[in-house]
Parts: C-alpha cells; sequence; structure tokens
C-alpha cells in the first residue's frame, strides 16, 4: 500500500470556482468613480467628506460567514484545492476547504501568513460559508490565537465617509464599525496599501476592537483593519439574471440518482450536468402539456432553463422538449403585474420586458395541470411564455398565446454544492463493464447485495452499498471528470470515475492518506431491473473498515 494525497490533487468542486466561493466573486469601483460597469456588482456613490451621504447595499436574512474555532487534525496542503481538518467542540470532523482568495492571518499580530505556517494540533480559527457542513469553503482562517479575543470577520452594508474615517454599518445593522487616527490598515491579500478609501457597501474585512464596546454600545471604534478580497460582495439585482436558458443534445442519463442528472452537449461545452428534481418542469415545448424524464431520450435536444451561478453541473428549473421548428418558450420572472379586467400586464426580467395576456391567451398550472386565469399570474411567479411576435423597445413587449406558470421552486435559485450528485462523461461505462462474467451476492458488512463479478473481483453498486450501511455519498465534478466520495464517522473515501486509484483518509488523529489500486474502476452500469447507476469494487469498503465475502 502506497501514501498518496487525498483525492490525488483531482479536487476543484464546481460550486466553487478557483478563484472564489459559495459567493460570486466580483469587482467593485472606487470611491471617485462616477458609474459601475457591468462587471461590478456593488453599488457605489461617489461621497465627500461634506455630504456624508450613506451608502447602502441591501442586506438578505442569512447570516454572511460562521465563526468556528478548532483544533487541526490533518492538513492536505498539495491538492489543487487545499484541505484542512478540524476537531471543533461540536464535531469530530469540519474540513476547510481552501481556495486561491481565503486570507491567512495572525490573530495577535495582523499581519499575513500561509498554509505552510500552520500545523497539526494548531488552534485556528475560521470564518466559513454558512451554507456548508461537514465540508465548507472558507473565507479566512486565523492562527497565533493565544487566550486573546478573536479577530471579527464584518461585512459592509452601509457607509458613511467622514474626511479620512469611516463608520460603516455591518451584518444586518447588527455593529457600527468606526475608524479613527488610531486605526491602523494592514496590505490587504495582495499585499498592497490599503486606507479607508478601500473599503465600501459590500467589502468584507478583519476588524480588531473591544468587544465589550461591541456588546455594551452595539458600535466600535476599530484599533485595525485588514480588507478580504472581492469574493465576499454582493451582486447587485439588476446584474442578476433569474434563469440562463441552454440548449443542448442529451449524451448521458443518470435516472436512479435523486436529483436525476441529466448530461447534455451544448454548442460551447462538451459537457453540462442539469440537475433534475420534483419541481423541475418538464414540457413539451410543441404542446405546452407536462412530460416525463422517461420522454427524454439520449440523442434528443432540449432546451433548459437553469439557475445563473452554476457552471458544469447546474440546477434546473424548466426543460423543454420536442422543440420542433419553432421557437421556444421564454421563461420570464413576473415583478410587477397589473390586472385590467380578465387581462394581465406584467413587467418581467428587471423591467426588460412586458408580457400581456389577451382573451386568446391559454393559461394553465404546471402544478395542477388546471387551466388558469390571468389573476394568476403575480409578482414573483415564474413563468413560460409563448409568442408569435415581438415589439421592441426599451422594455420588449409580447402579447402571450400561452401561458404556464411554474412552482415557486423556480423562483429560488440554489447554488449548487458539493453534496449533489453529477453524470459522468466516461465512455461505453467504462471497460471494466465489459469484463461482466456473471451475477453474484456480495456480503458488506451484515447485508447482502446485489453484485457482478469481473474477473475475479465484484463491483457493486456505491449509492445503494453506501446508504444501506450509513455512509453518505459525495458527488463532485470537474469538467469531464466526476469524482465520488464515502464518508463516515471513520473517515473518507475519495475515487475518481474511470480511475482504479482509491484513497482513504482515517478521521483517526495523526494519519495520513492511504491508496489503493483496485481491479474495478468507478463507472456507469445497471443493476437487474435495468436501473442505471454509479458502480464500484466491492474491496472500496472493505477499505473503510467493512467485512466483506462473497456467495
Amino acid at each position: 500500500m502506497k501514501k498518496k494525497n487525498i483525492l490525488s490533487g483531482v479536487l476543484c468542486i464546481c460550486m466553487l470556482s478557483s478563484s472564489a466561493f459559495a459567493v460570486n466573486t466580483v469587482s467593485a469601483t472606487q470611491p471617485n468613480s462616477a458609474s459601475v460597469s457591468k462587471t461590478a456588482t456593488v453599488t457605489y456613490e461617489p461621497v465627500s467628506a461634506a455630504t456624508e451621504s450613506l451608502v447602502t447595499a441591501s442586506p438578505t436574512a442569512s447570516p454572511y460567514y460562521t465563526g468556528v474555532r478548532g483544533t487541526i487534525i490533518s492538513i492536505e496542503a498539495d491538492n489543487e484545492m487545499p484541505m484542512i481538518e478540524i476537531k471543533t467542540a461540536t464535531t469530530e470532523s469540519l474540513v476547510l476547504l481552501v481556495g486561491k482568495d481565503t486570507v491567512f492571518a495572525d490573530n495577535r499580530l495582523g499581519t499575513l501568513c500561509s498554509i505552510t505556517d500552520l500545523k497539526v494540533n494548531d488552534e485556528i480559527y475560521a470564518y466559513t460559508d454558512p451554507s456548508g457542513e461537514c465540508t465548507v469553503s472558507t473565507f479566512a482562517i486565523l492562527n497565533n490565537l493565544e487566550d486573546g479575543p478573536i479577530t471579527k470577520m464584518h461585512k459592509i452594508e452601509g457607509i458613511r465617509y467622514k474626511g479620512n474615517h469611516i463608520e460603516a454599518n455591518c451584518d444586518h445593522g447588527s455593529i457600527t464599525i468606526n475608524t479613527s487616527t488610531v486605526t491602523e490598515y494592514r496590505p490587504n491579500h495582495v499585499n498592497q496599501t490599503v486606507n479607508a478609501d478601500n473599503l465600501q457597501a459590500g467589502s468584507s474585512f478583519l476588524a480588531w476592537y473591544n468587544a465589550l464596546d461591541a456588546e455594551r454600545l452595539g458600535q466600535v471604534t476599530a484599533t485595525r483593519i485588514l480588507p478580504l478580497p472581492d469574493y465576499t460582495a454582493v451582486q447587485t439585482k439588476a446584474d442578476t439574471p433569474y434563469y440562463v436558458g441552454t440548449r443542448g443534445v442529451v449524451t448521458s442519463m443518470e435516472t436512479s440518482e435523486n436529483p436525476i442528472m441529466i448530461e447534455v452537449q451544448t454548442d460551447t461545452t462538451s459537457s453540462l450536468v442539469l440537475q433534475v428534481d420534483s419541481n423541475t418542469a418538464l414540457i413539451n415545448n410543441q404542446l405546452g402539456t407536462p412530460v416525463s424524464v422517461s420522454d427524454i431520450k439520449v440523442g434528443d435536444t432540449i432546451y433548459a432553463y437553469t439557475d445563473p451561478s452554476g457552471e458544469c453541473t447546474v440546477s434546473t428549473f424548466a426543460i423543454l422538449t420536442n422543440l420542433g421548428s419553432s421557437s421556444v418558450a421564454q421563461m420570464h420572472k413576473a415583478e410587477n403585474v397589473n390586472l385590467a379586467t380578465d387581462n394581465a400586464v406584467a413587467s418581467c426580467d428587471h423591467s426588460s420586458i412586458i408580457v400581456r395576456t389577451d382573451a386568446n391567451t391559454e393559461l394553465k398550472s404546471y402544478q395542477t395541470g388546471q387551466s388558469a386565469a390571468a389573476q394568476d399570474l403575480r409578482a414573483n411567479t415564474a413563468f413560460l411564455e409563448w409568442h408569435s411576435t415581438i415589439t421592441s423597445g426599451n422594455p420588449d413587449q409580447v402579447t402571450a398565446s400561452r401561458i404556464v406558470i411554474l412552482p415557486d421552486y423556480s423562483t429560488k435559485p440554489a447554488a449548487a454544492n458539493a453534496n449533489v450528485q453529477t453524470a459522468s462523461t466516461v465512455s461505453a461505462q467504462s471497460a471494466a463493464a465489459s469484463q461482466f462474467s456473471g451475477m453474484a451476492t456480495v456480503k458488506i458488512g451484515d447485508t447482502e447485495f446485489e453484485a457482478k463479478k469481473n474477473g475475479n473481483s465484484y463491483q457493486v453498486p456505491v449509492r445503494t452499498v453506501a446508504e444501506a450501511l450509513g455512509v453518505t455519498v459525495d458527488w463532485v465534478k470537474e469538467g469531464s471528470a466526476g469524482f465520488i466520495f464515502l464518508r463516515n464517522y471513520s473517515g473518507v473515501l475519495s475515487m475518481a470515475i474511470g480511475k482504479n486509484d482509491y484513497t482513504y483518509l482515517s478521521s483517526a488523529s495523526g494519519t495520513s492518506a492511504s491508496a489503493q489500486t483496485l481491479s474495478i474502476a468507478p463507472h456507469y452500469d445497471s443493476s437487474s431491473d435495468g436501473t442505471v447507476s454509479t458502480w464500484i469494487d466491492a474491496d472500496a469498503f472493505k477499505m473503510m473498515g467493512f467485512p466483506i465475502s462473497t456467495r
């Protein structure tokens, strides 16, 4: 058995770009800029000391970051995306994903450091993405905690400039951070000198101050500030499309998983994976009627409306089949709706288009399958719309011939996370499947499972077995490659589709990752009932400590 870094350098989780994490990466204009470019997403007004105008960004109800203290139990620094595993007061294992823009800082000195300054058994404090669970993207990591107070991370929602100083309203109005002549500005993550002008609505930063003042007064004067990268900036509504439409040819489907995965080839990418769940609307484009996943076949051309924040794997709101030669239905979100008699006039998609109904408009509800009325087209409703002509202008205007009102799910896009399953582009379901020599039964732990014999080895359906054994299955897709992670209390087993290397990292403190080359690589195959899913070498479960026997 040889040693090997966990994941063998294969990580770059799809929902996290290499330059940003679960928050959209943008750049903001500088204080004296008169406008915001299309790529900049923080609205910012030029201000002066005389006007002391307050610039605000829209807050949300959820926390921006989660702070957690823990002791390092393992570090994998050589991967494309390094990982730090820590033990906290509430969990035995929390994995911190370290991206290009993760900031490392000395809590006591306020100086920048790096992952190489960290060691096993060090106590650290991390600010992470609050949507993560056992594996989380990480914005900032503090070391050298000693017994002093922990530096706080904040996000500015409103800011007032007072000469060379600021008054910043942060974190849903929970605290006001002031600067003064005593405030020291530390160089940022790229070692640039900064000052008050580098802080603006949407900026995030680390601040040192007297925590008692925060509790007593709700406002503090910072003694030290370290600005953070722009990955924490907020996109403005006007620059954020609600949905993205994509035409593609179906290249593979995995219907046994939840969510279902449909892989398509588009004009711009050879592999885009559509996540399809119970709320995804599936509609015949020619008829406007519902269809099912079973009506979609490999080789079909479809049109999908997806979450714009996704990349290679995307949440899917609606899929149109039977496209025909006519134009595809358009998906809209109504922002304002005026009702006149039995008709509706809806301003949609950041006021870029007005959709009207008339006496000839056919309205239906996708969820009920029943006819709908113009009164059912309300603000924040998502819908598909068919029309024959469009009046160009600012905004454009159409009169719909047909409207299908979609589920509420389609108005609330959610970024895909690292725990969703993905399909793979491995062709012919791997060479391993071609060596199939008969059905068998494999006992793993105390449970028997359907298996297939390949040479002297056995393959089993990974999700069926793992979930029966209480093991969590995580999938990650990077480009055309797919990776599987099996996780339980004892550790994490990682593997790549089409690759025979299986890597195991025990959760025991002080252990190193180990790897085995098994006979069967993860691949797609079908069970006795025809269900297609991912199968792996049964000996992979032996690496996790489960006894295995065959008959």
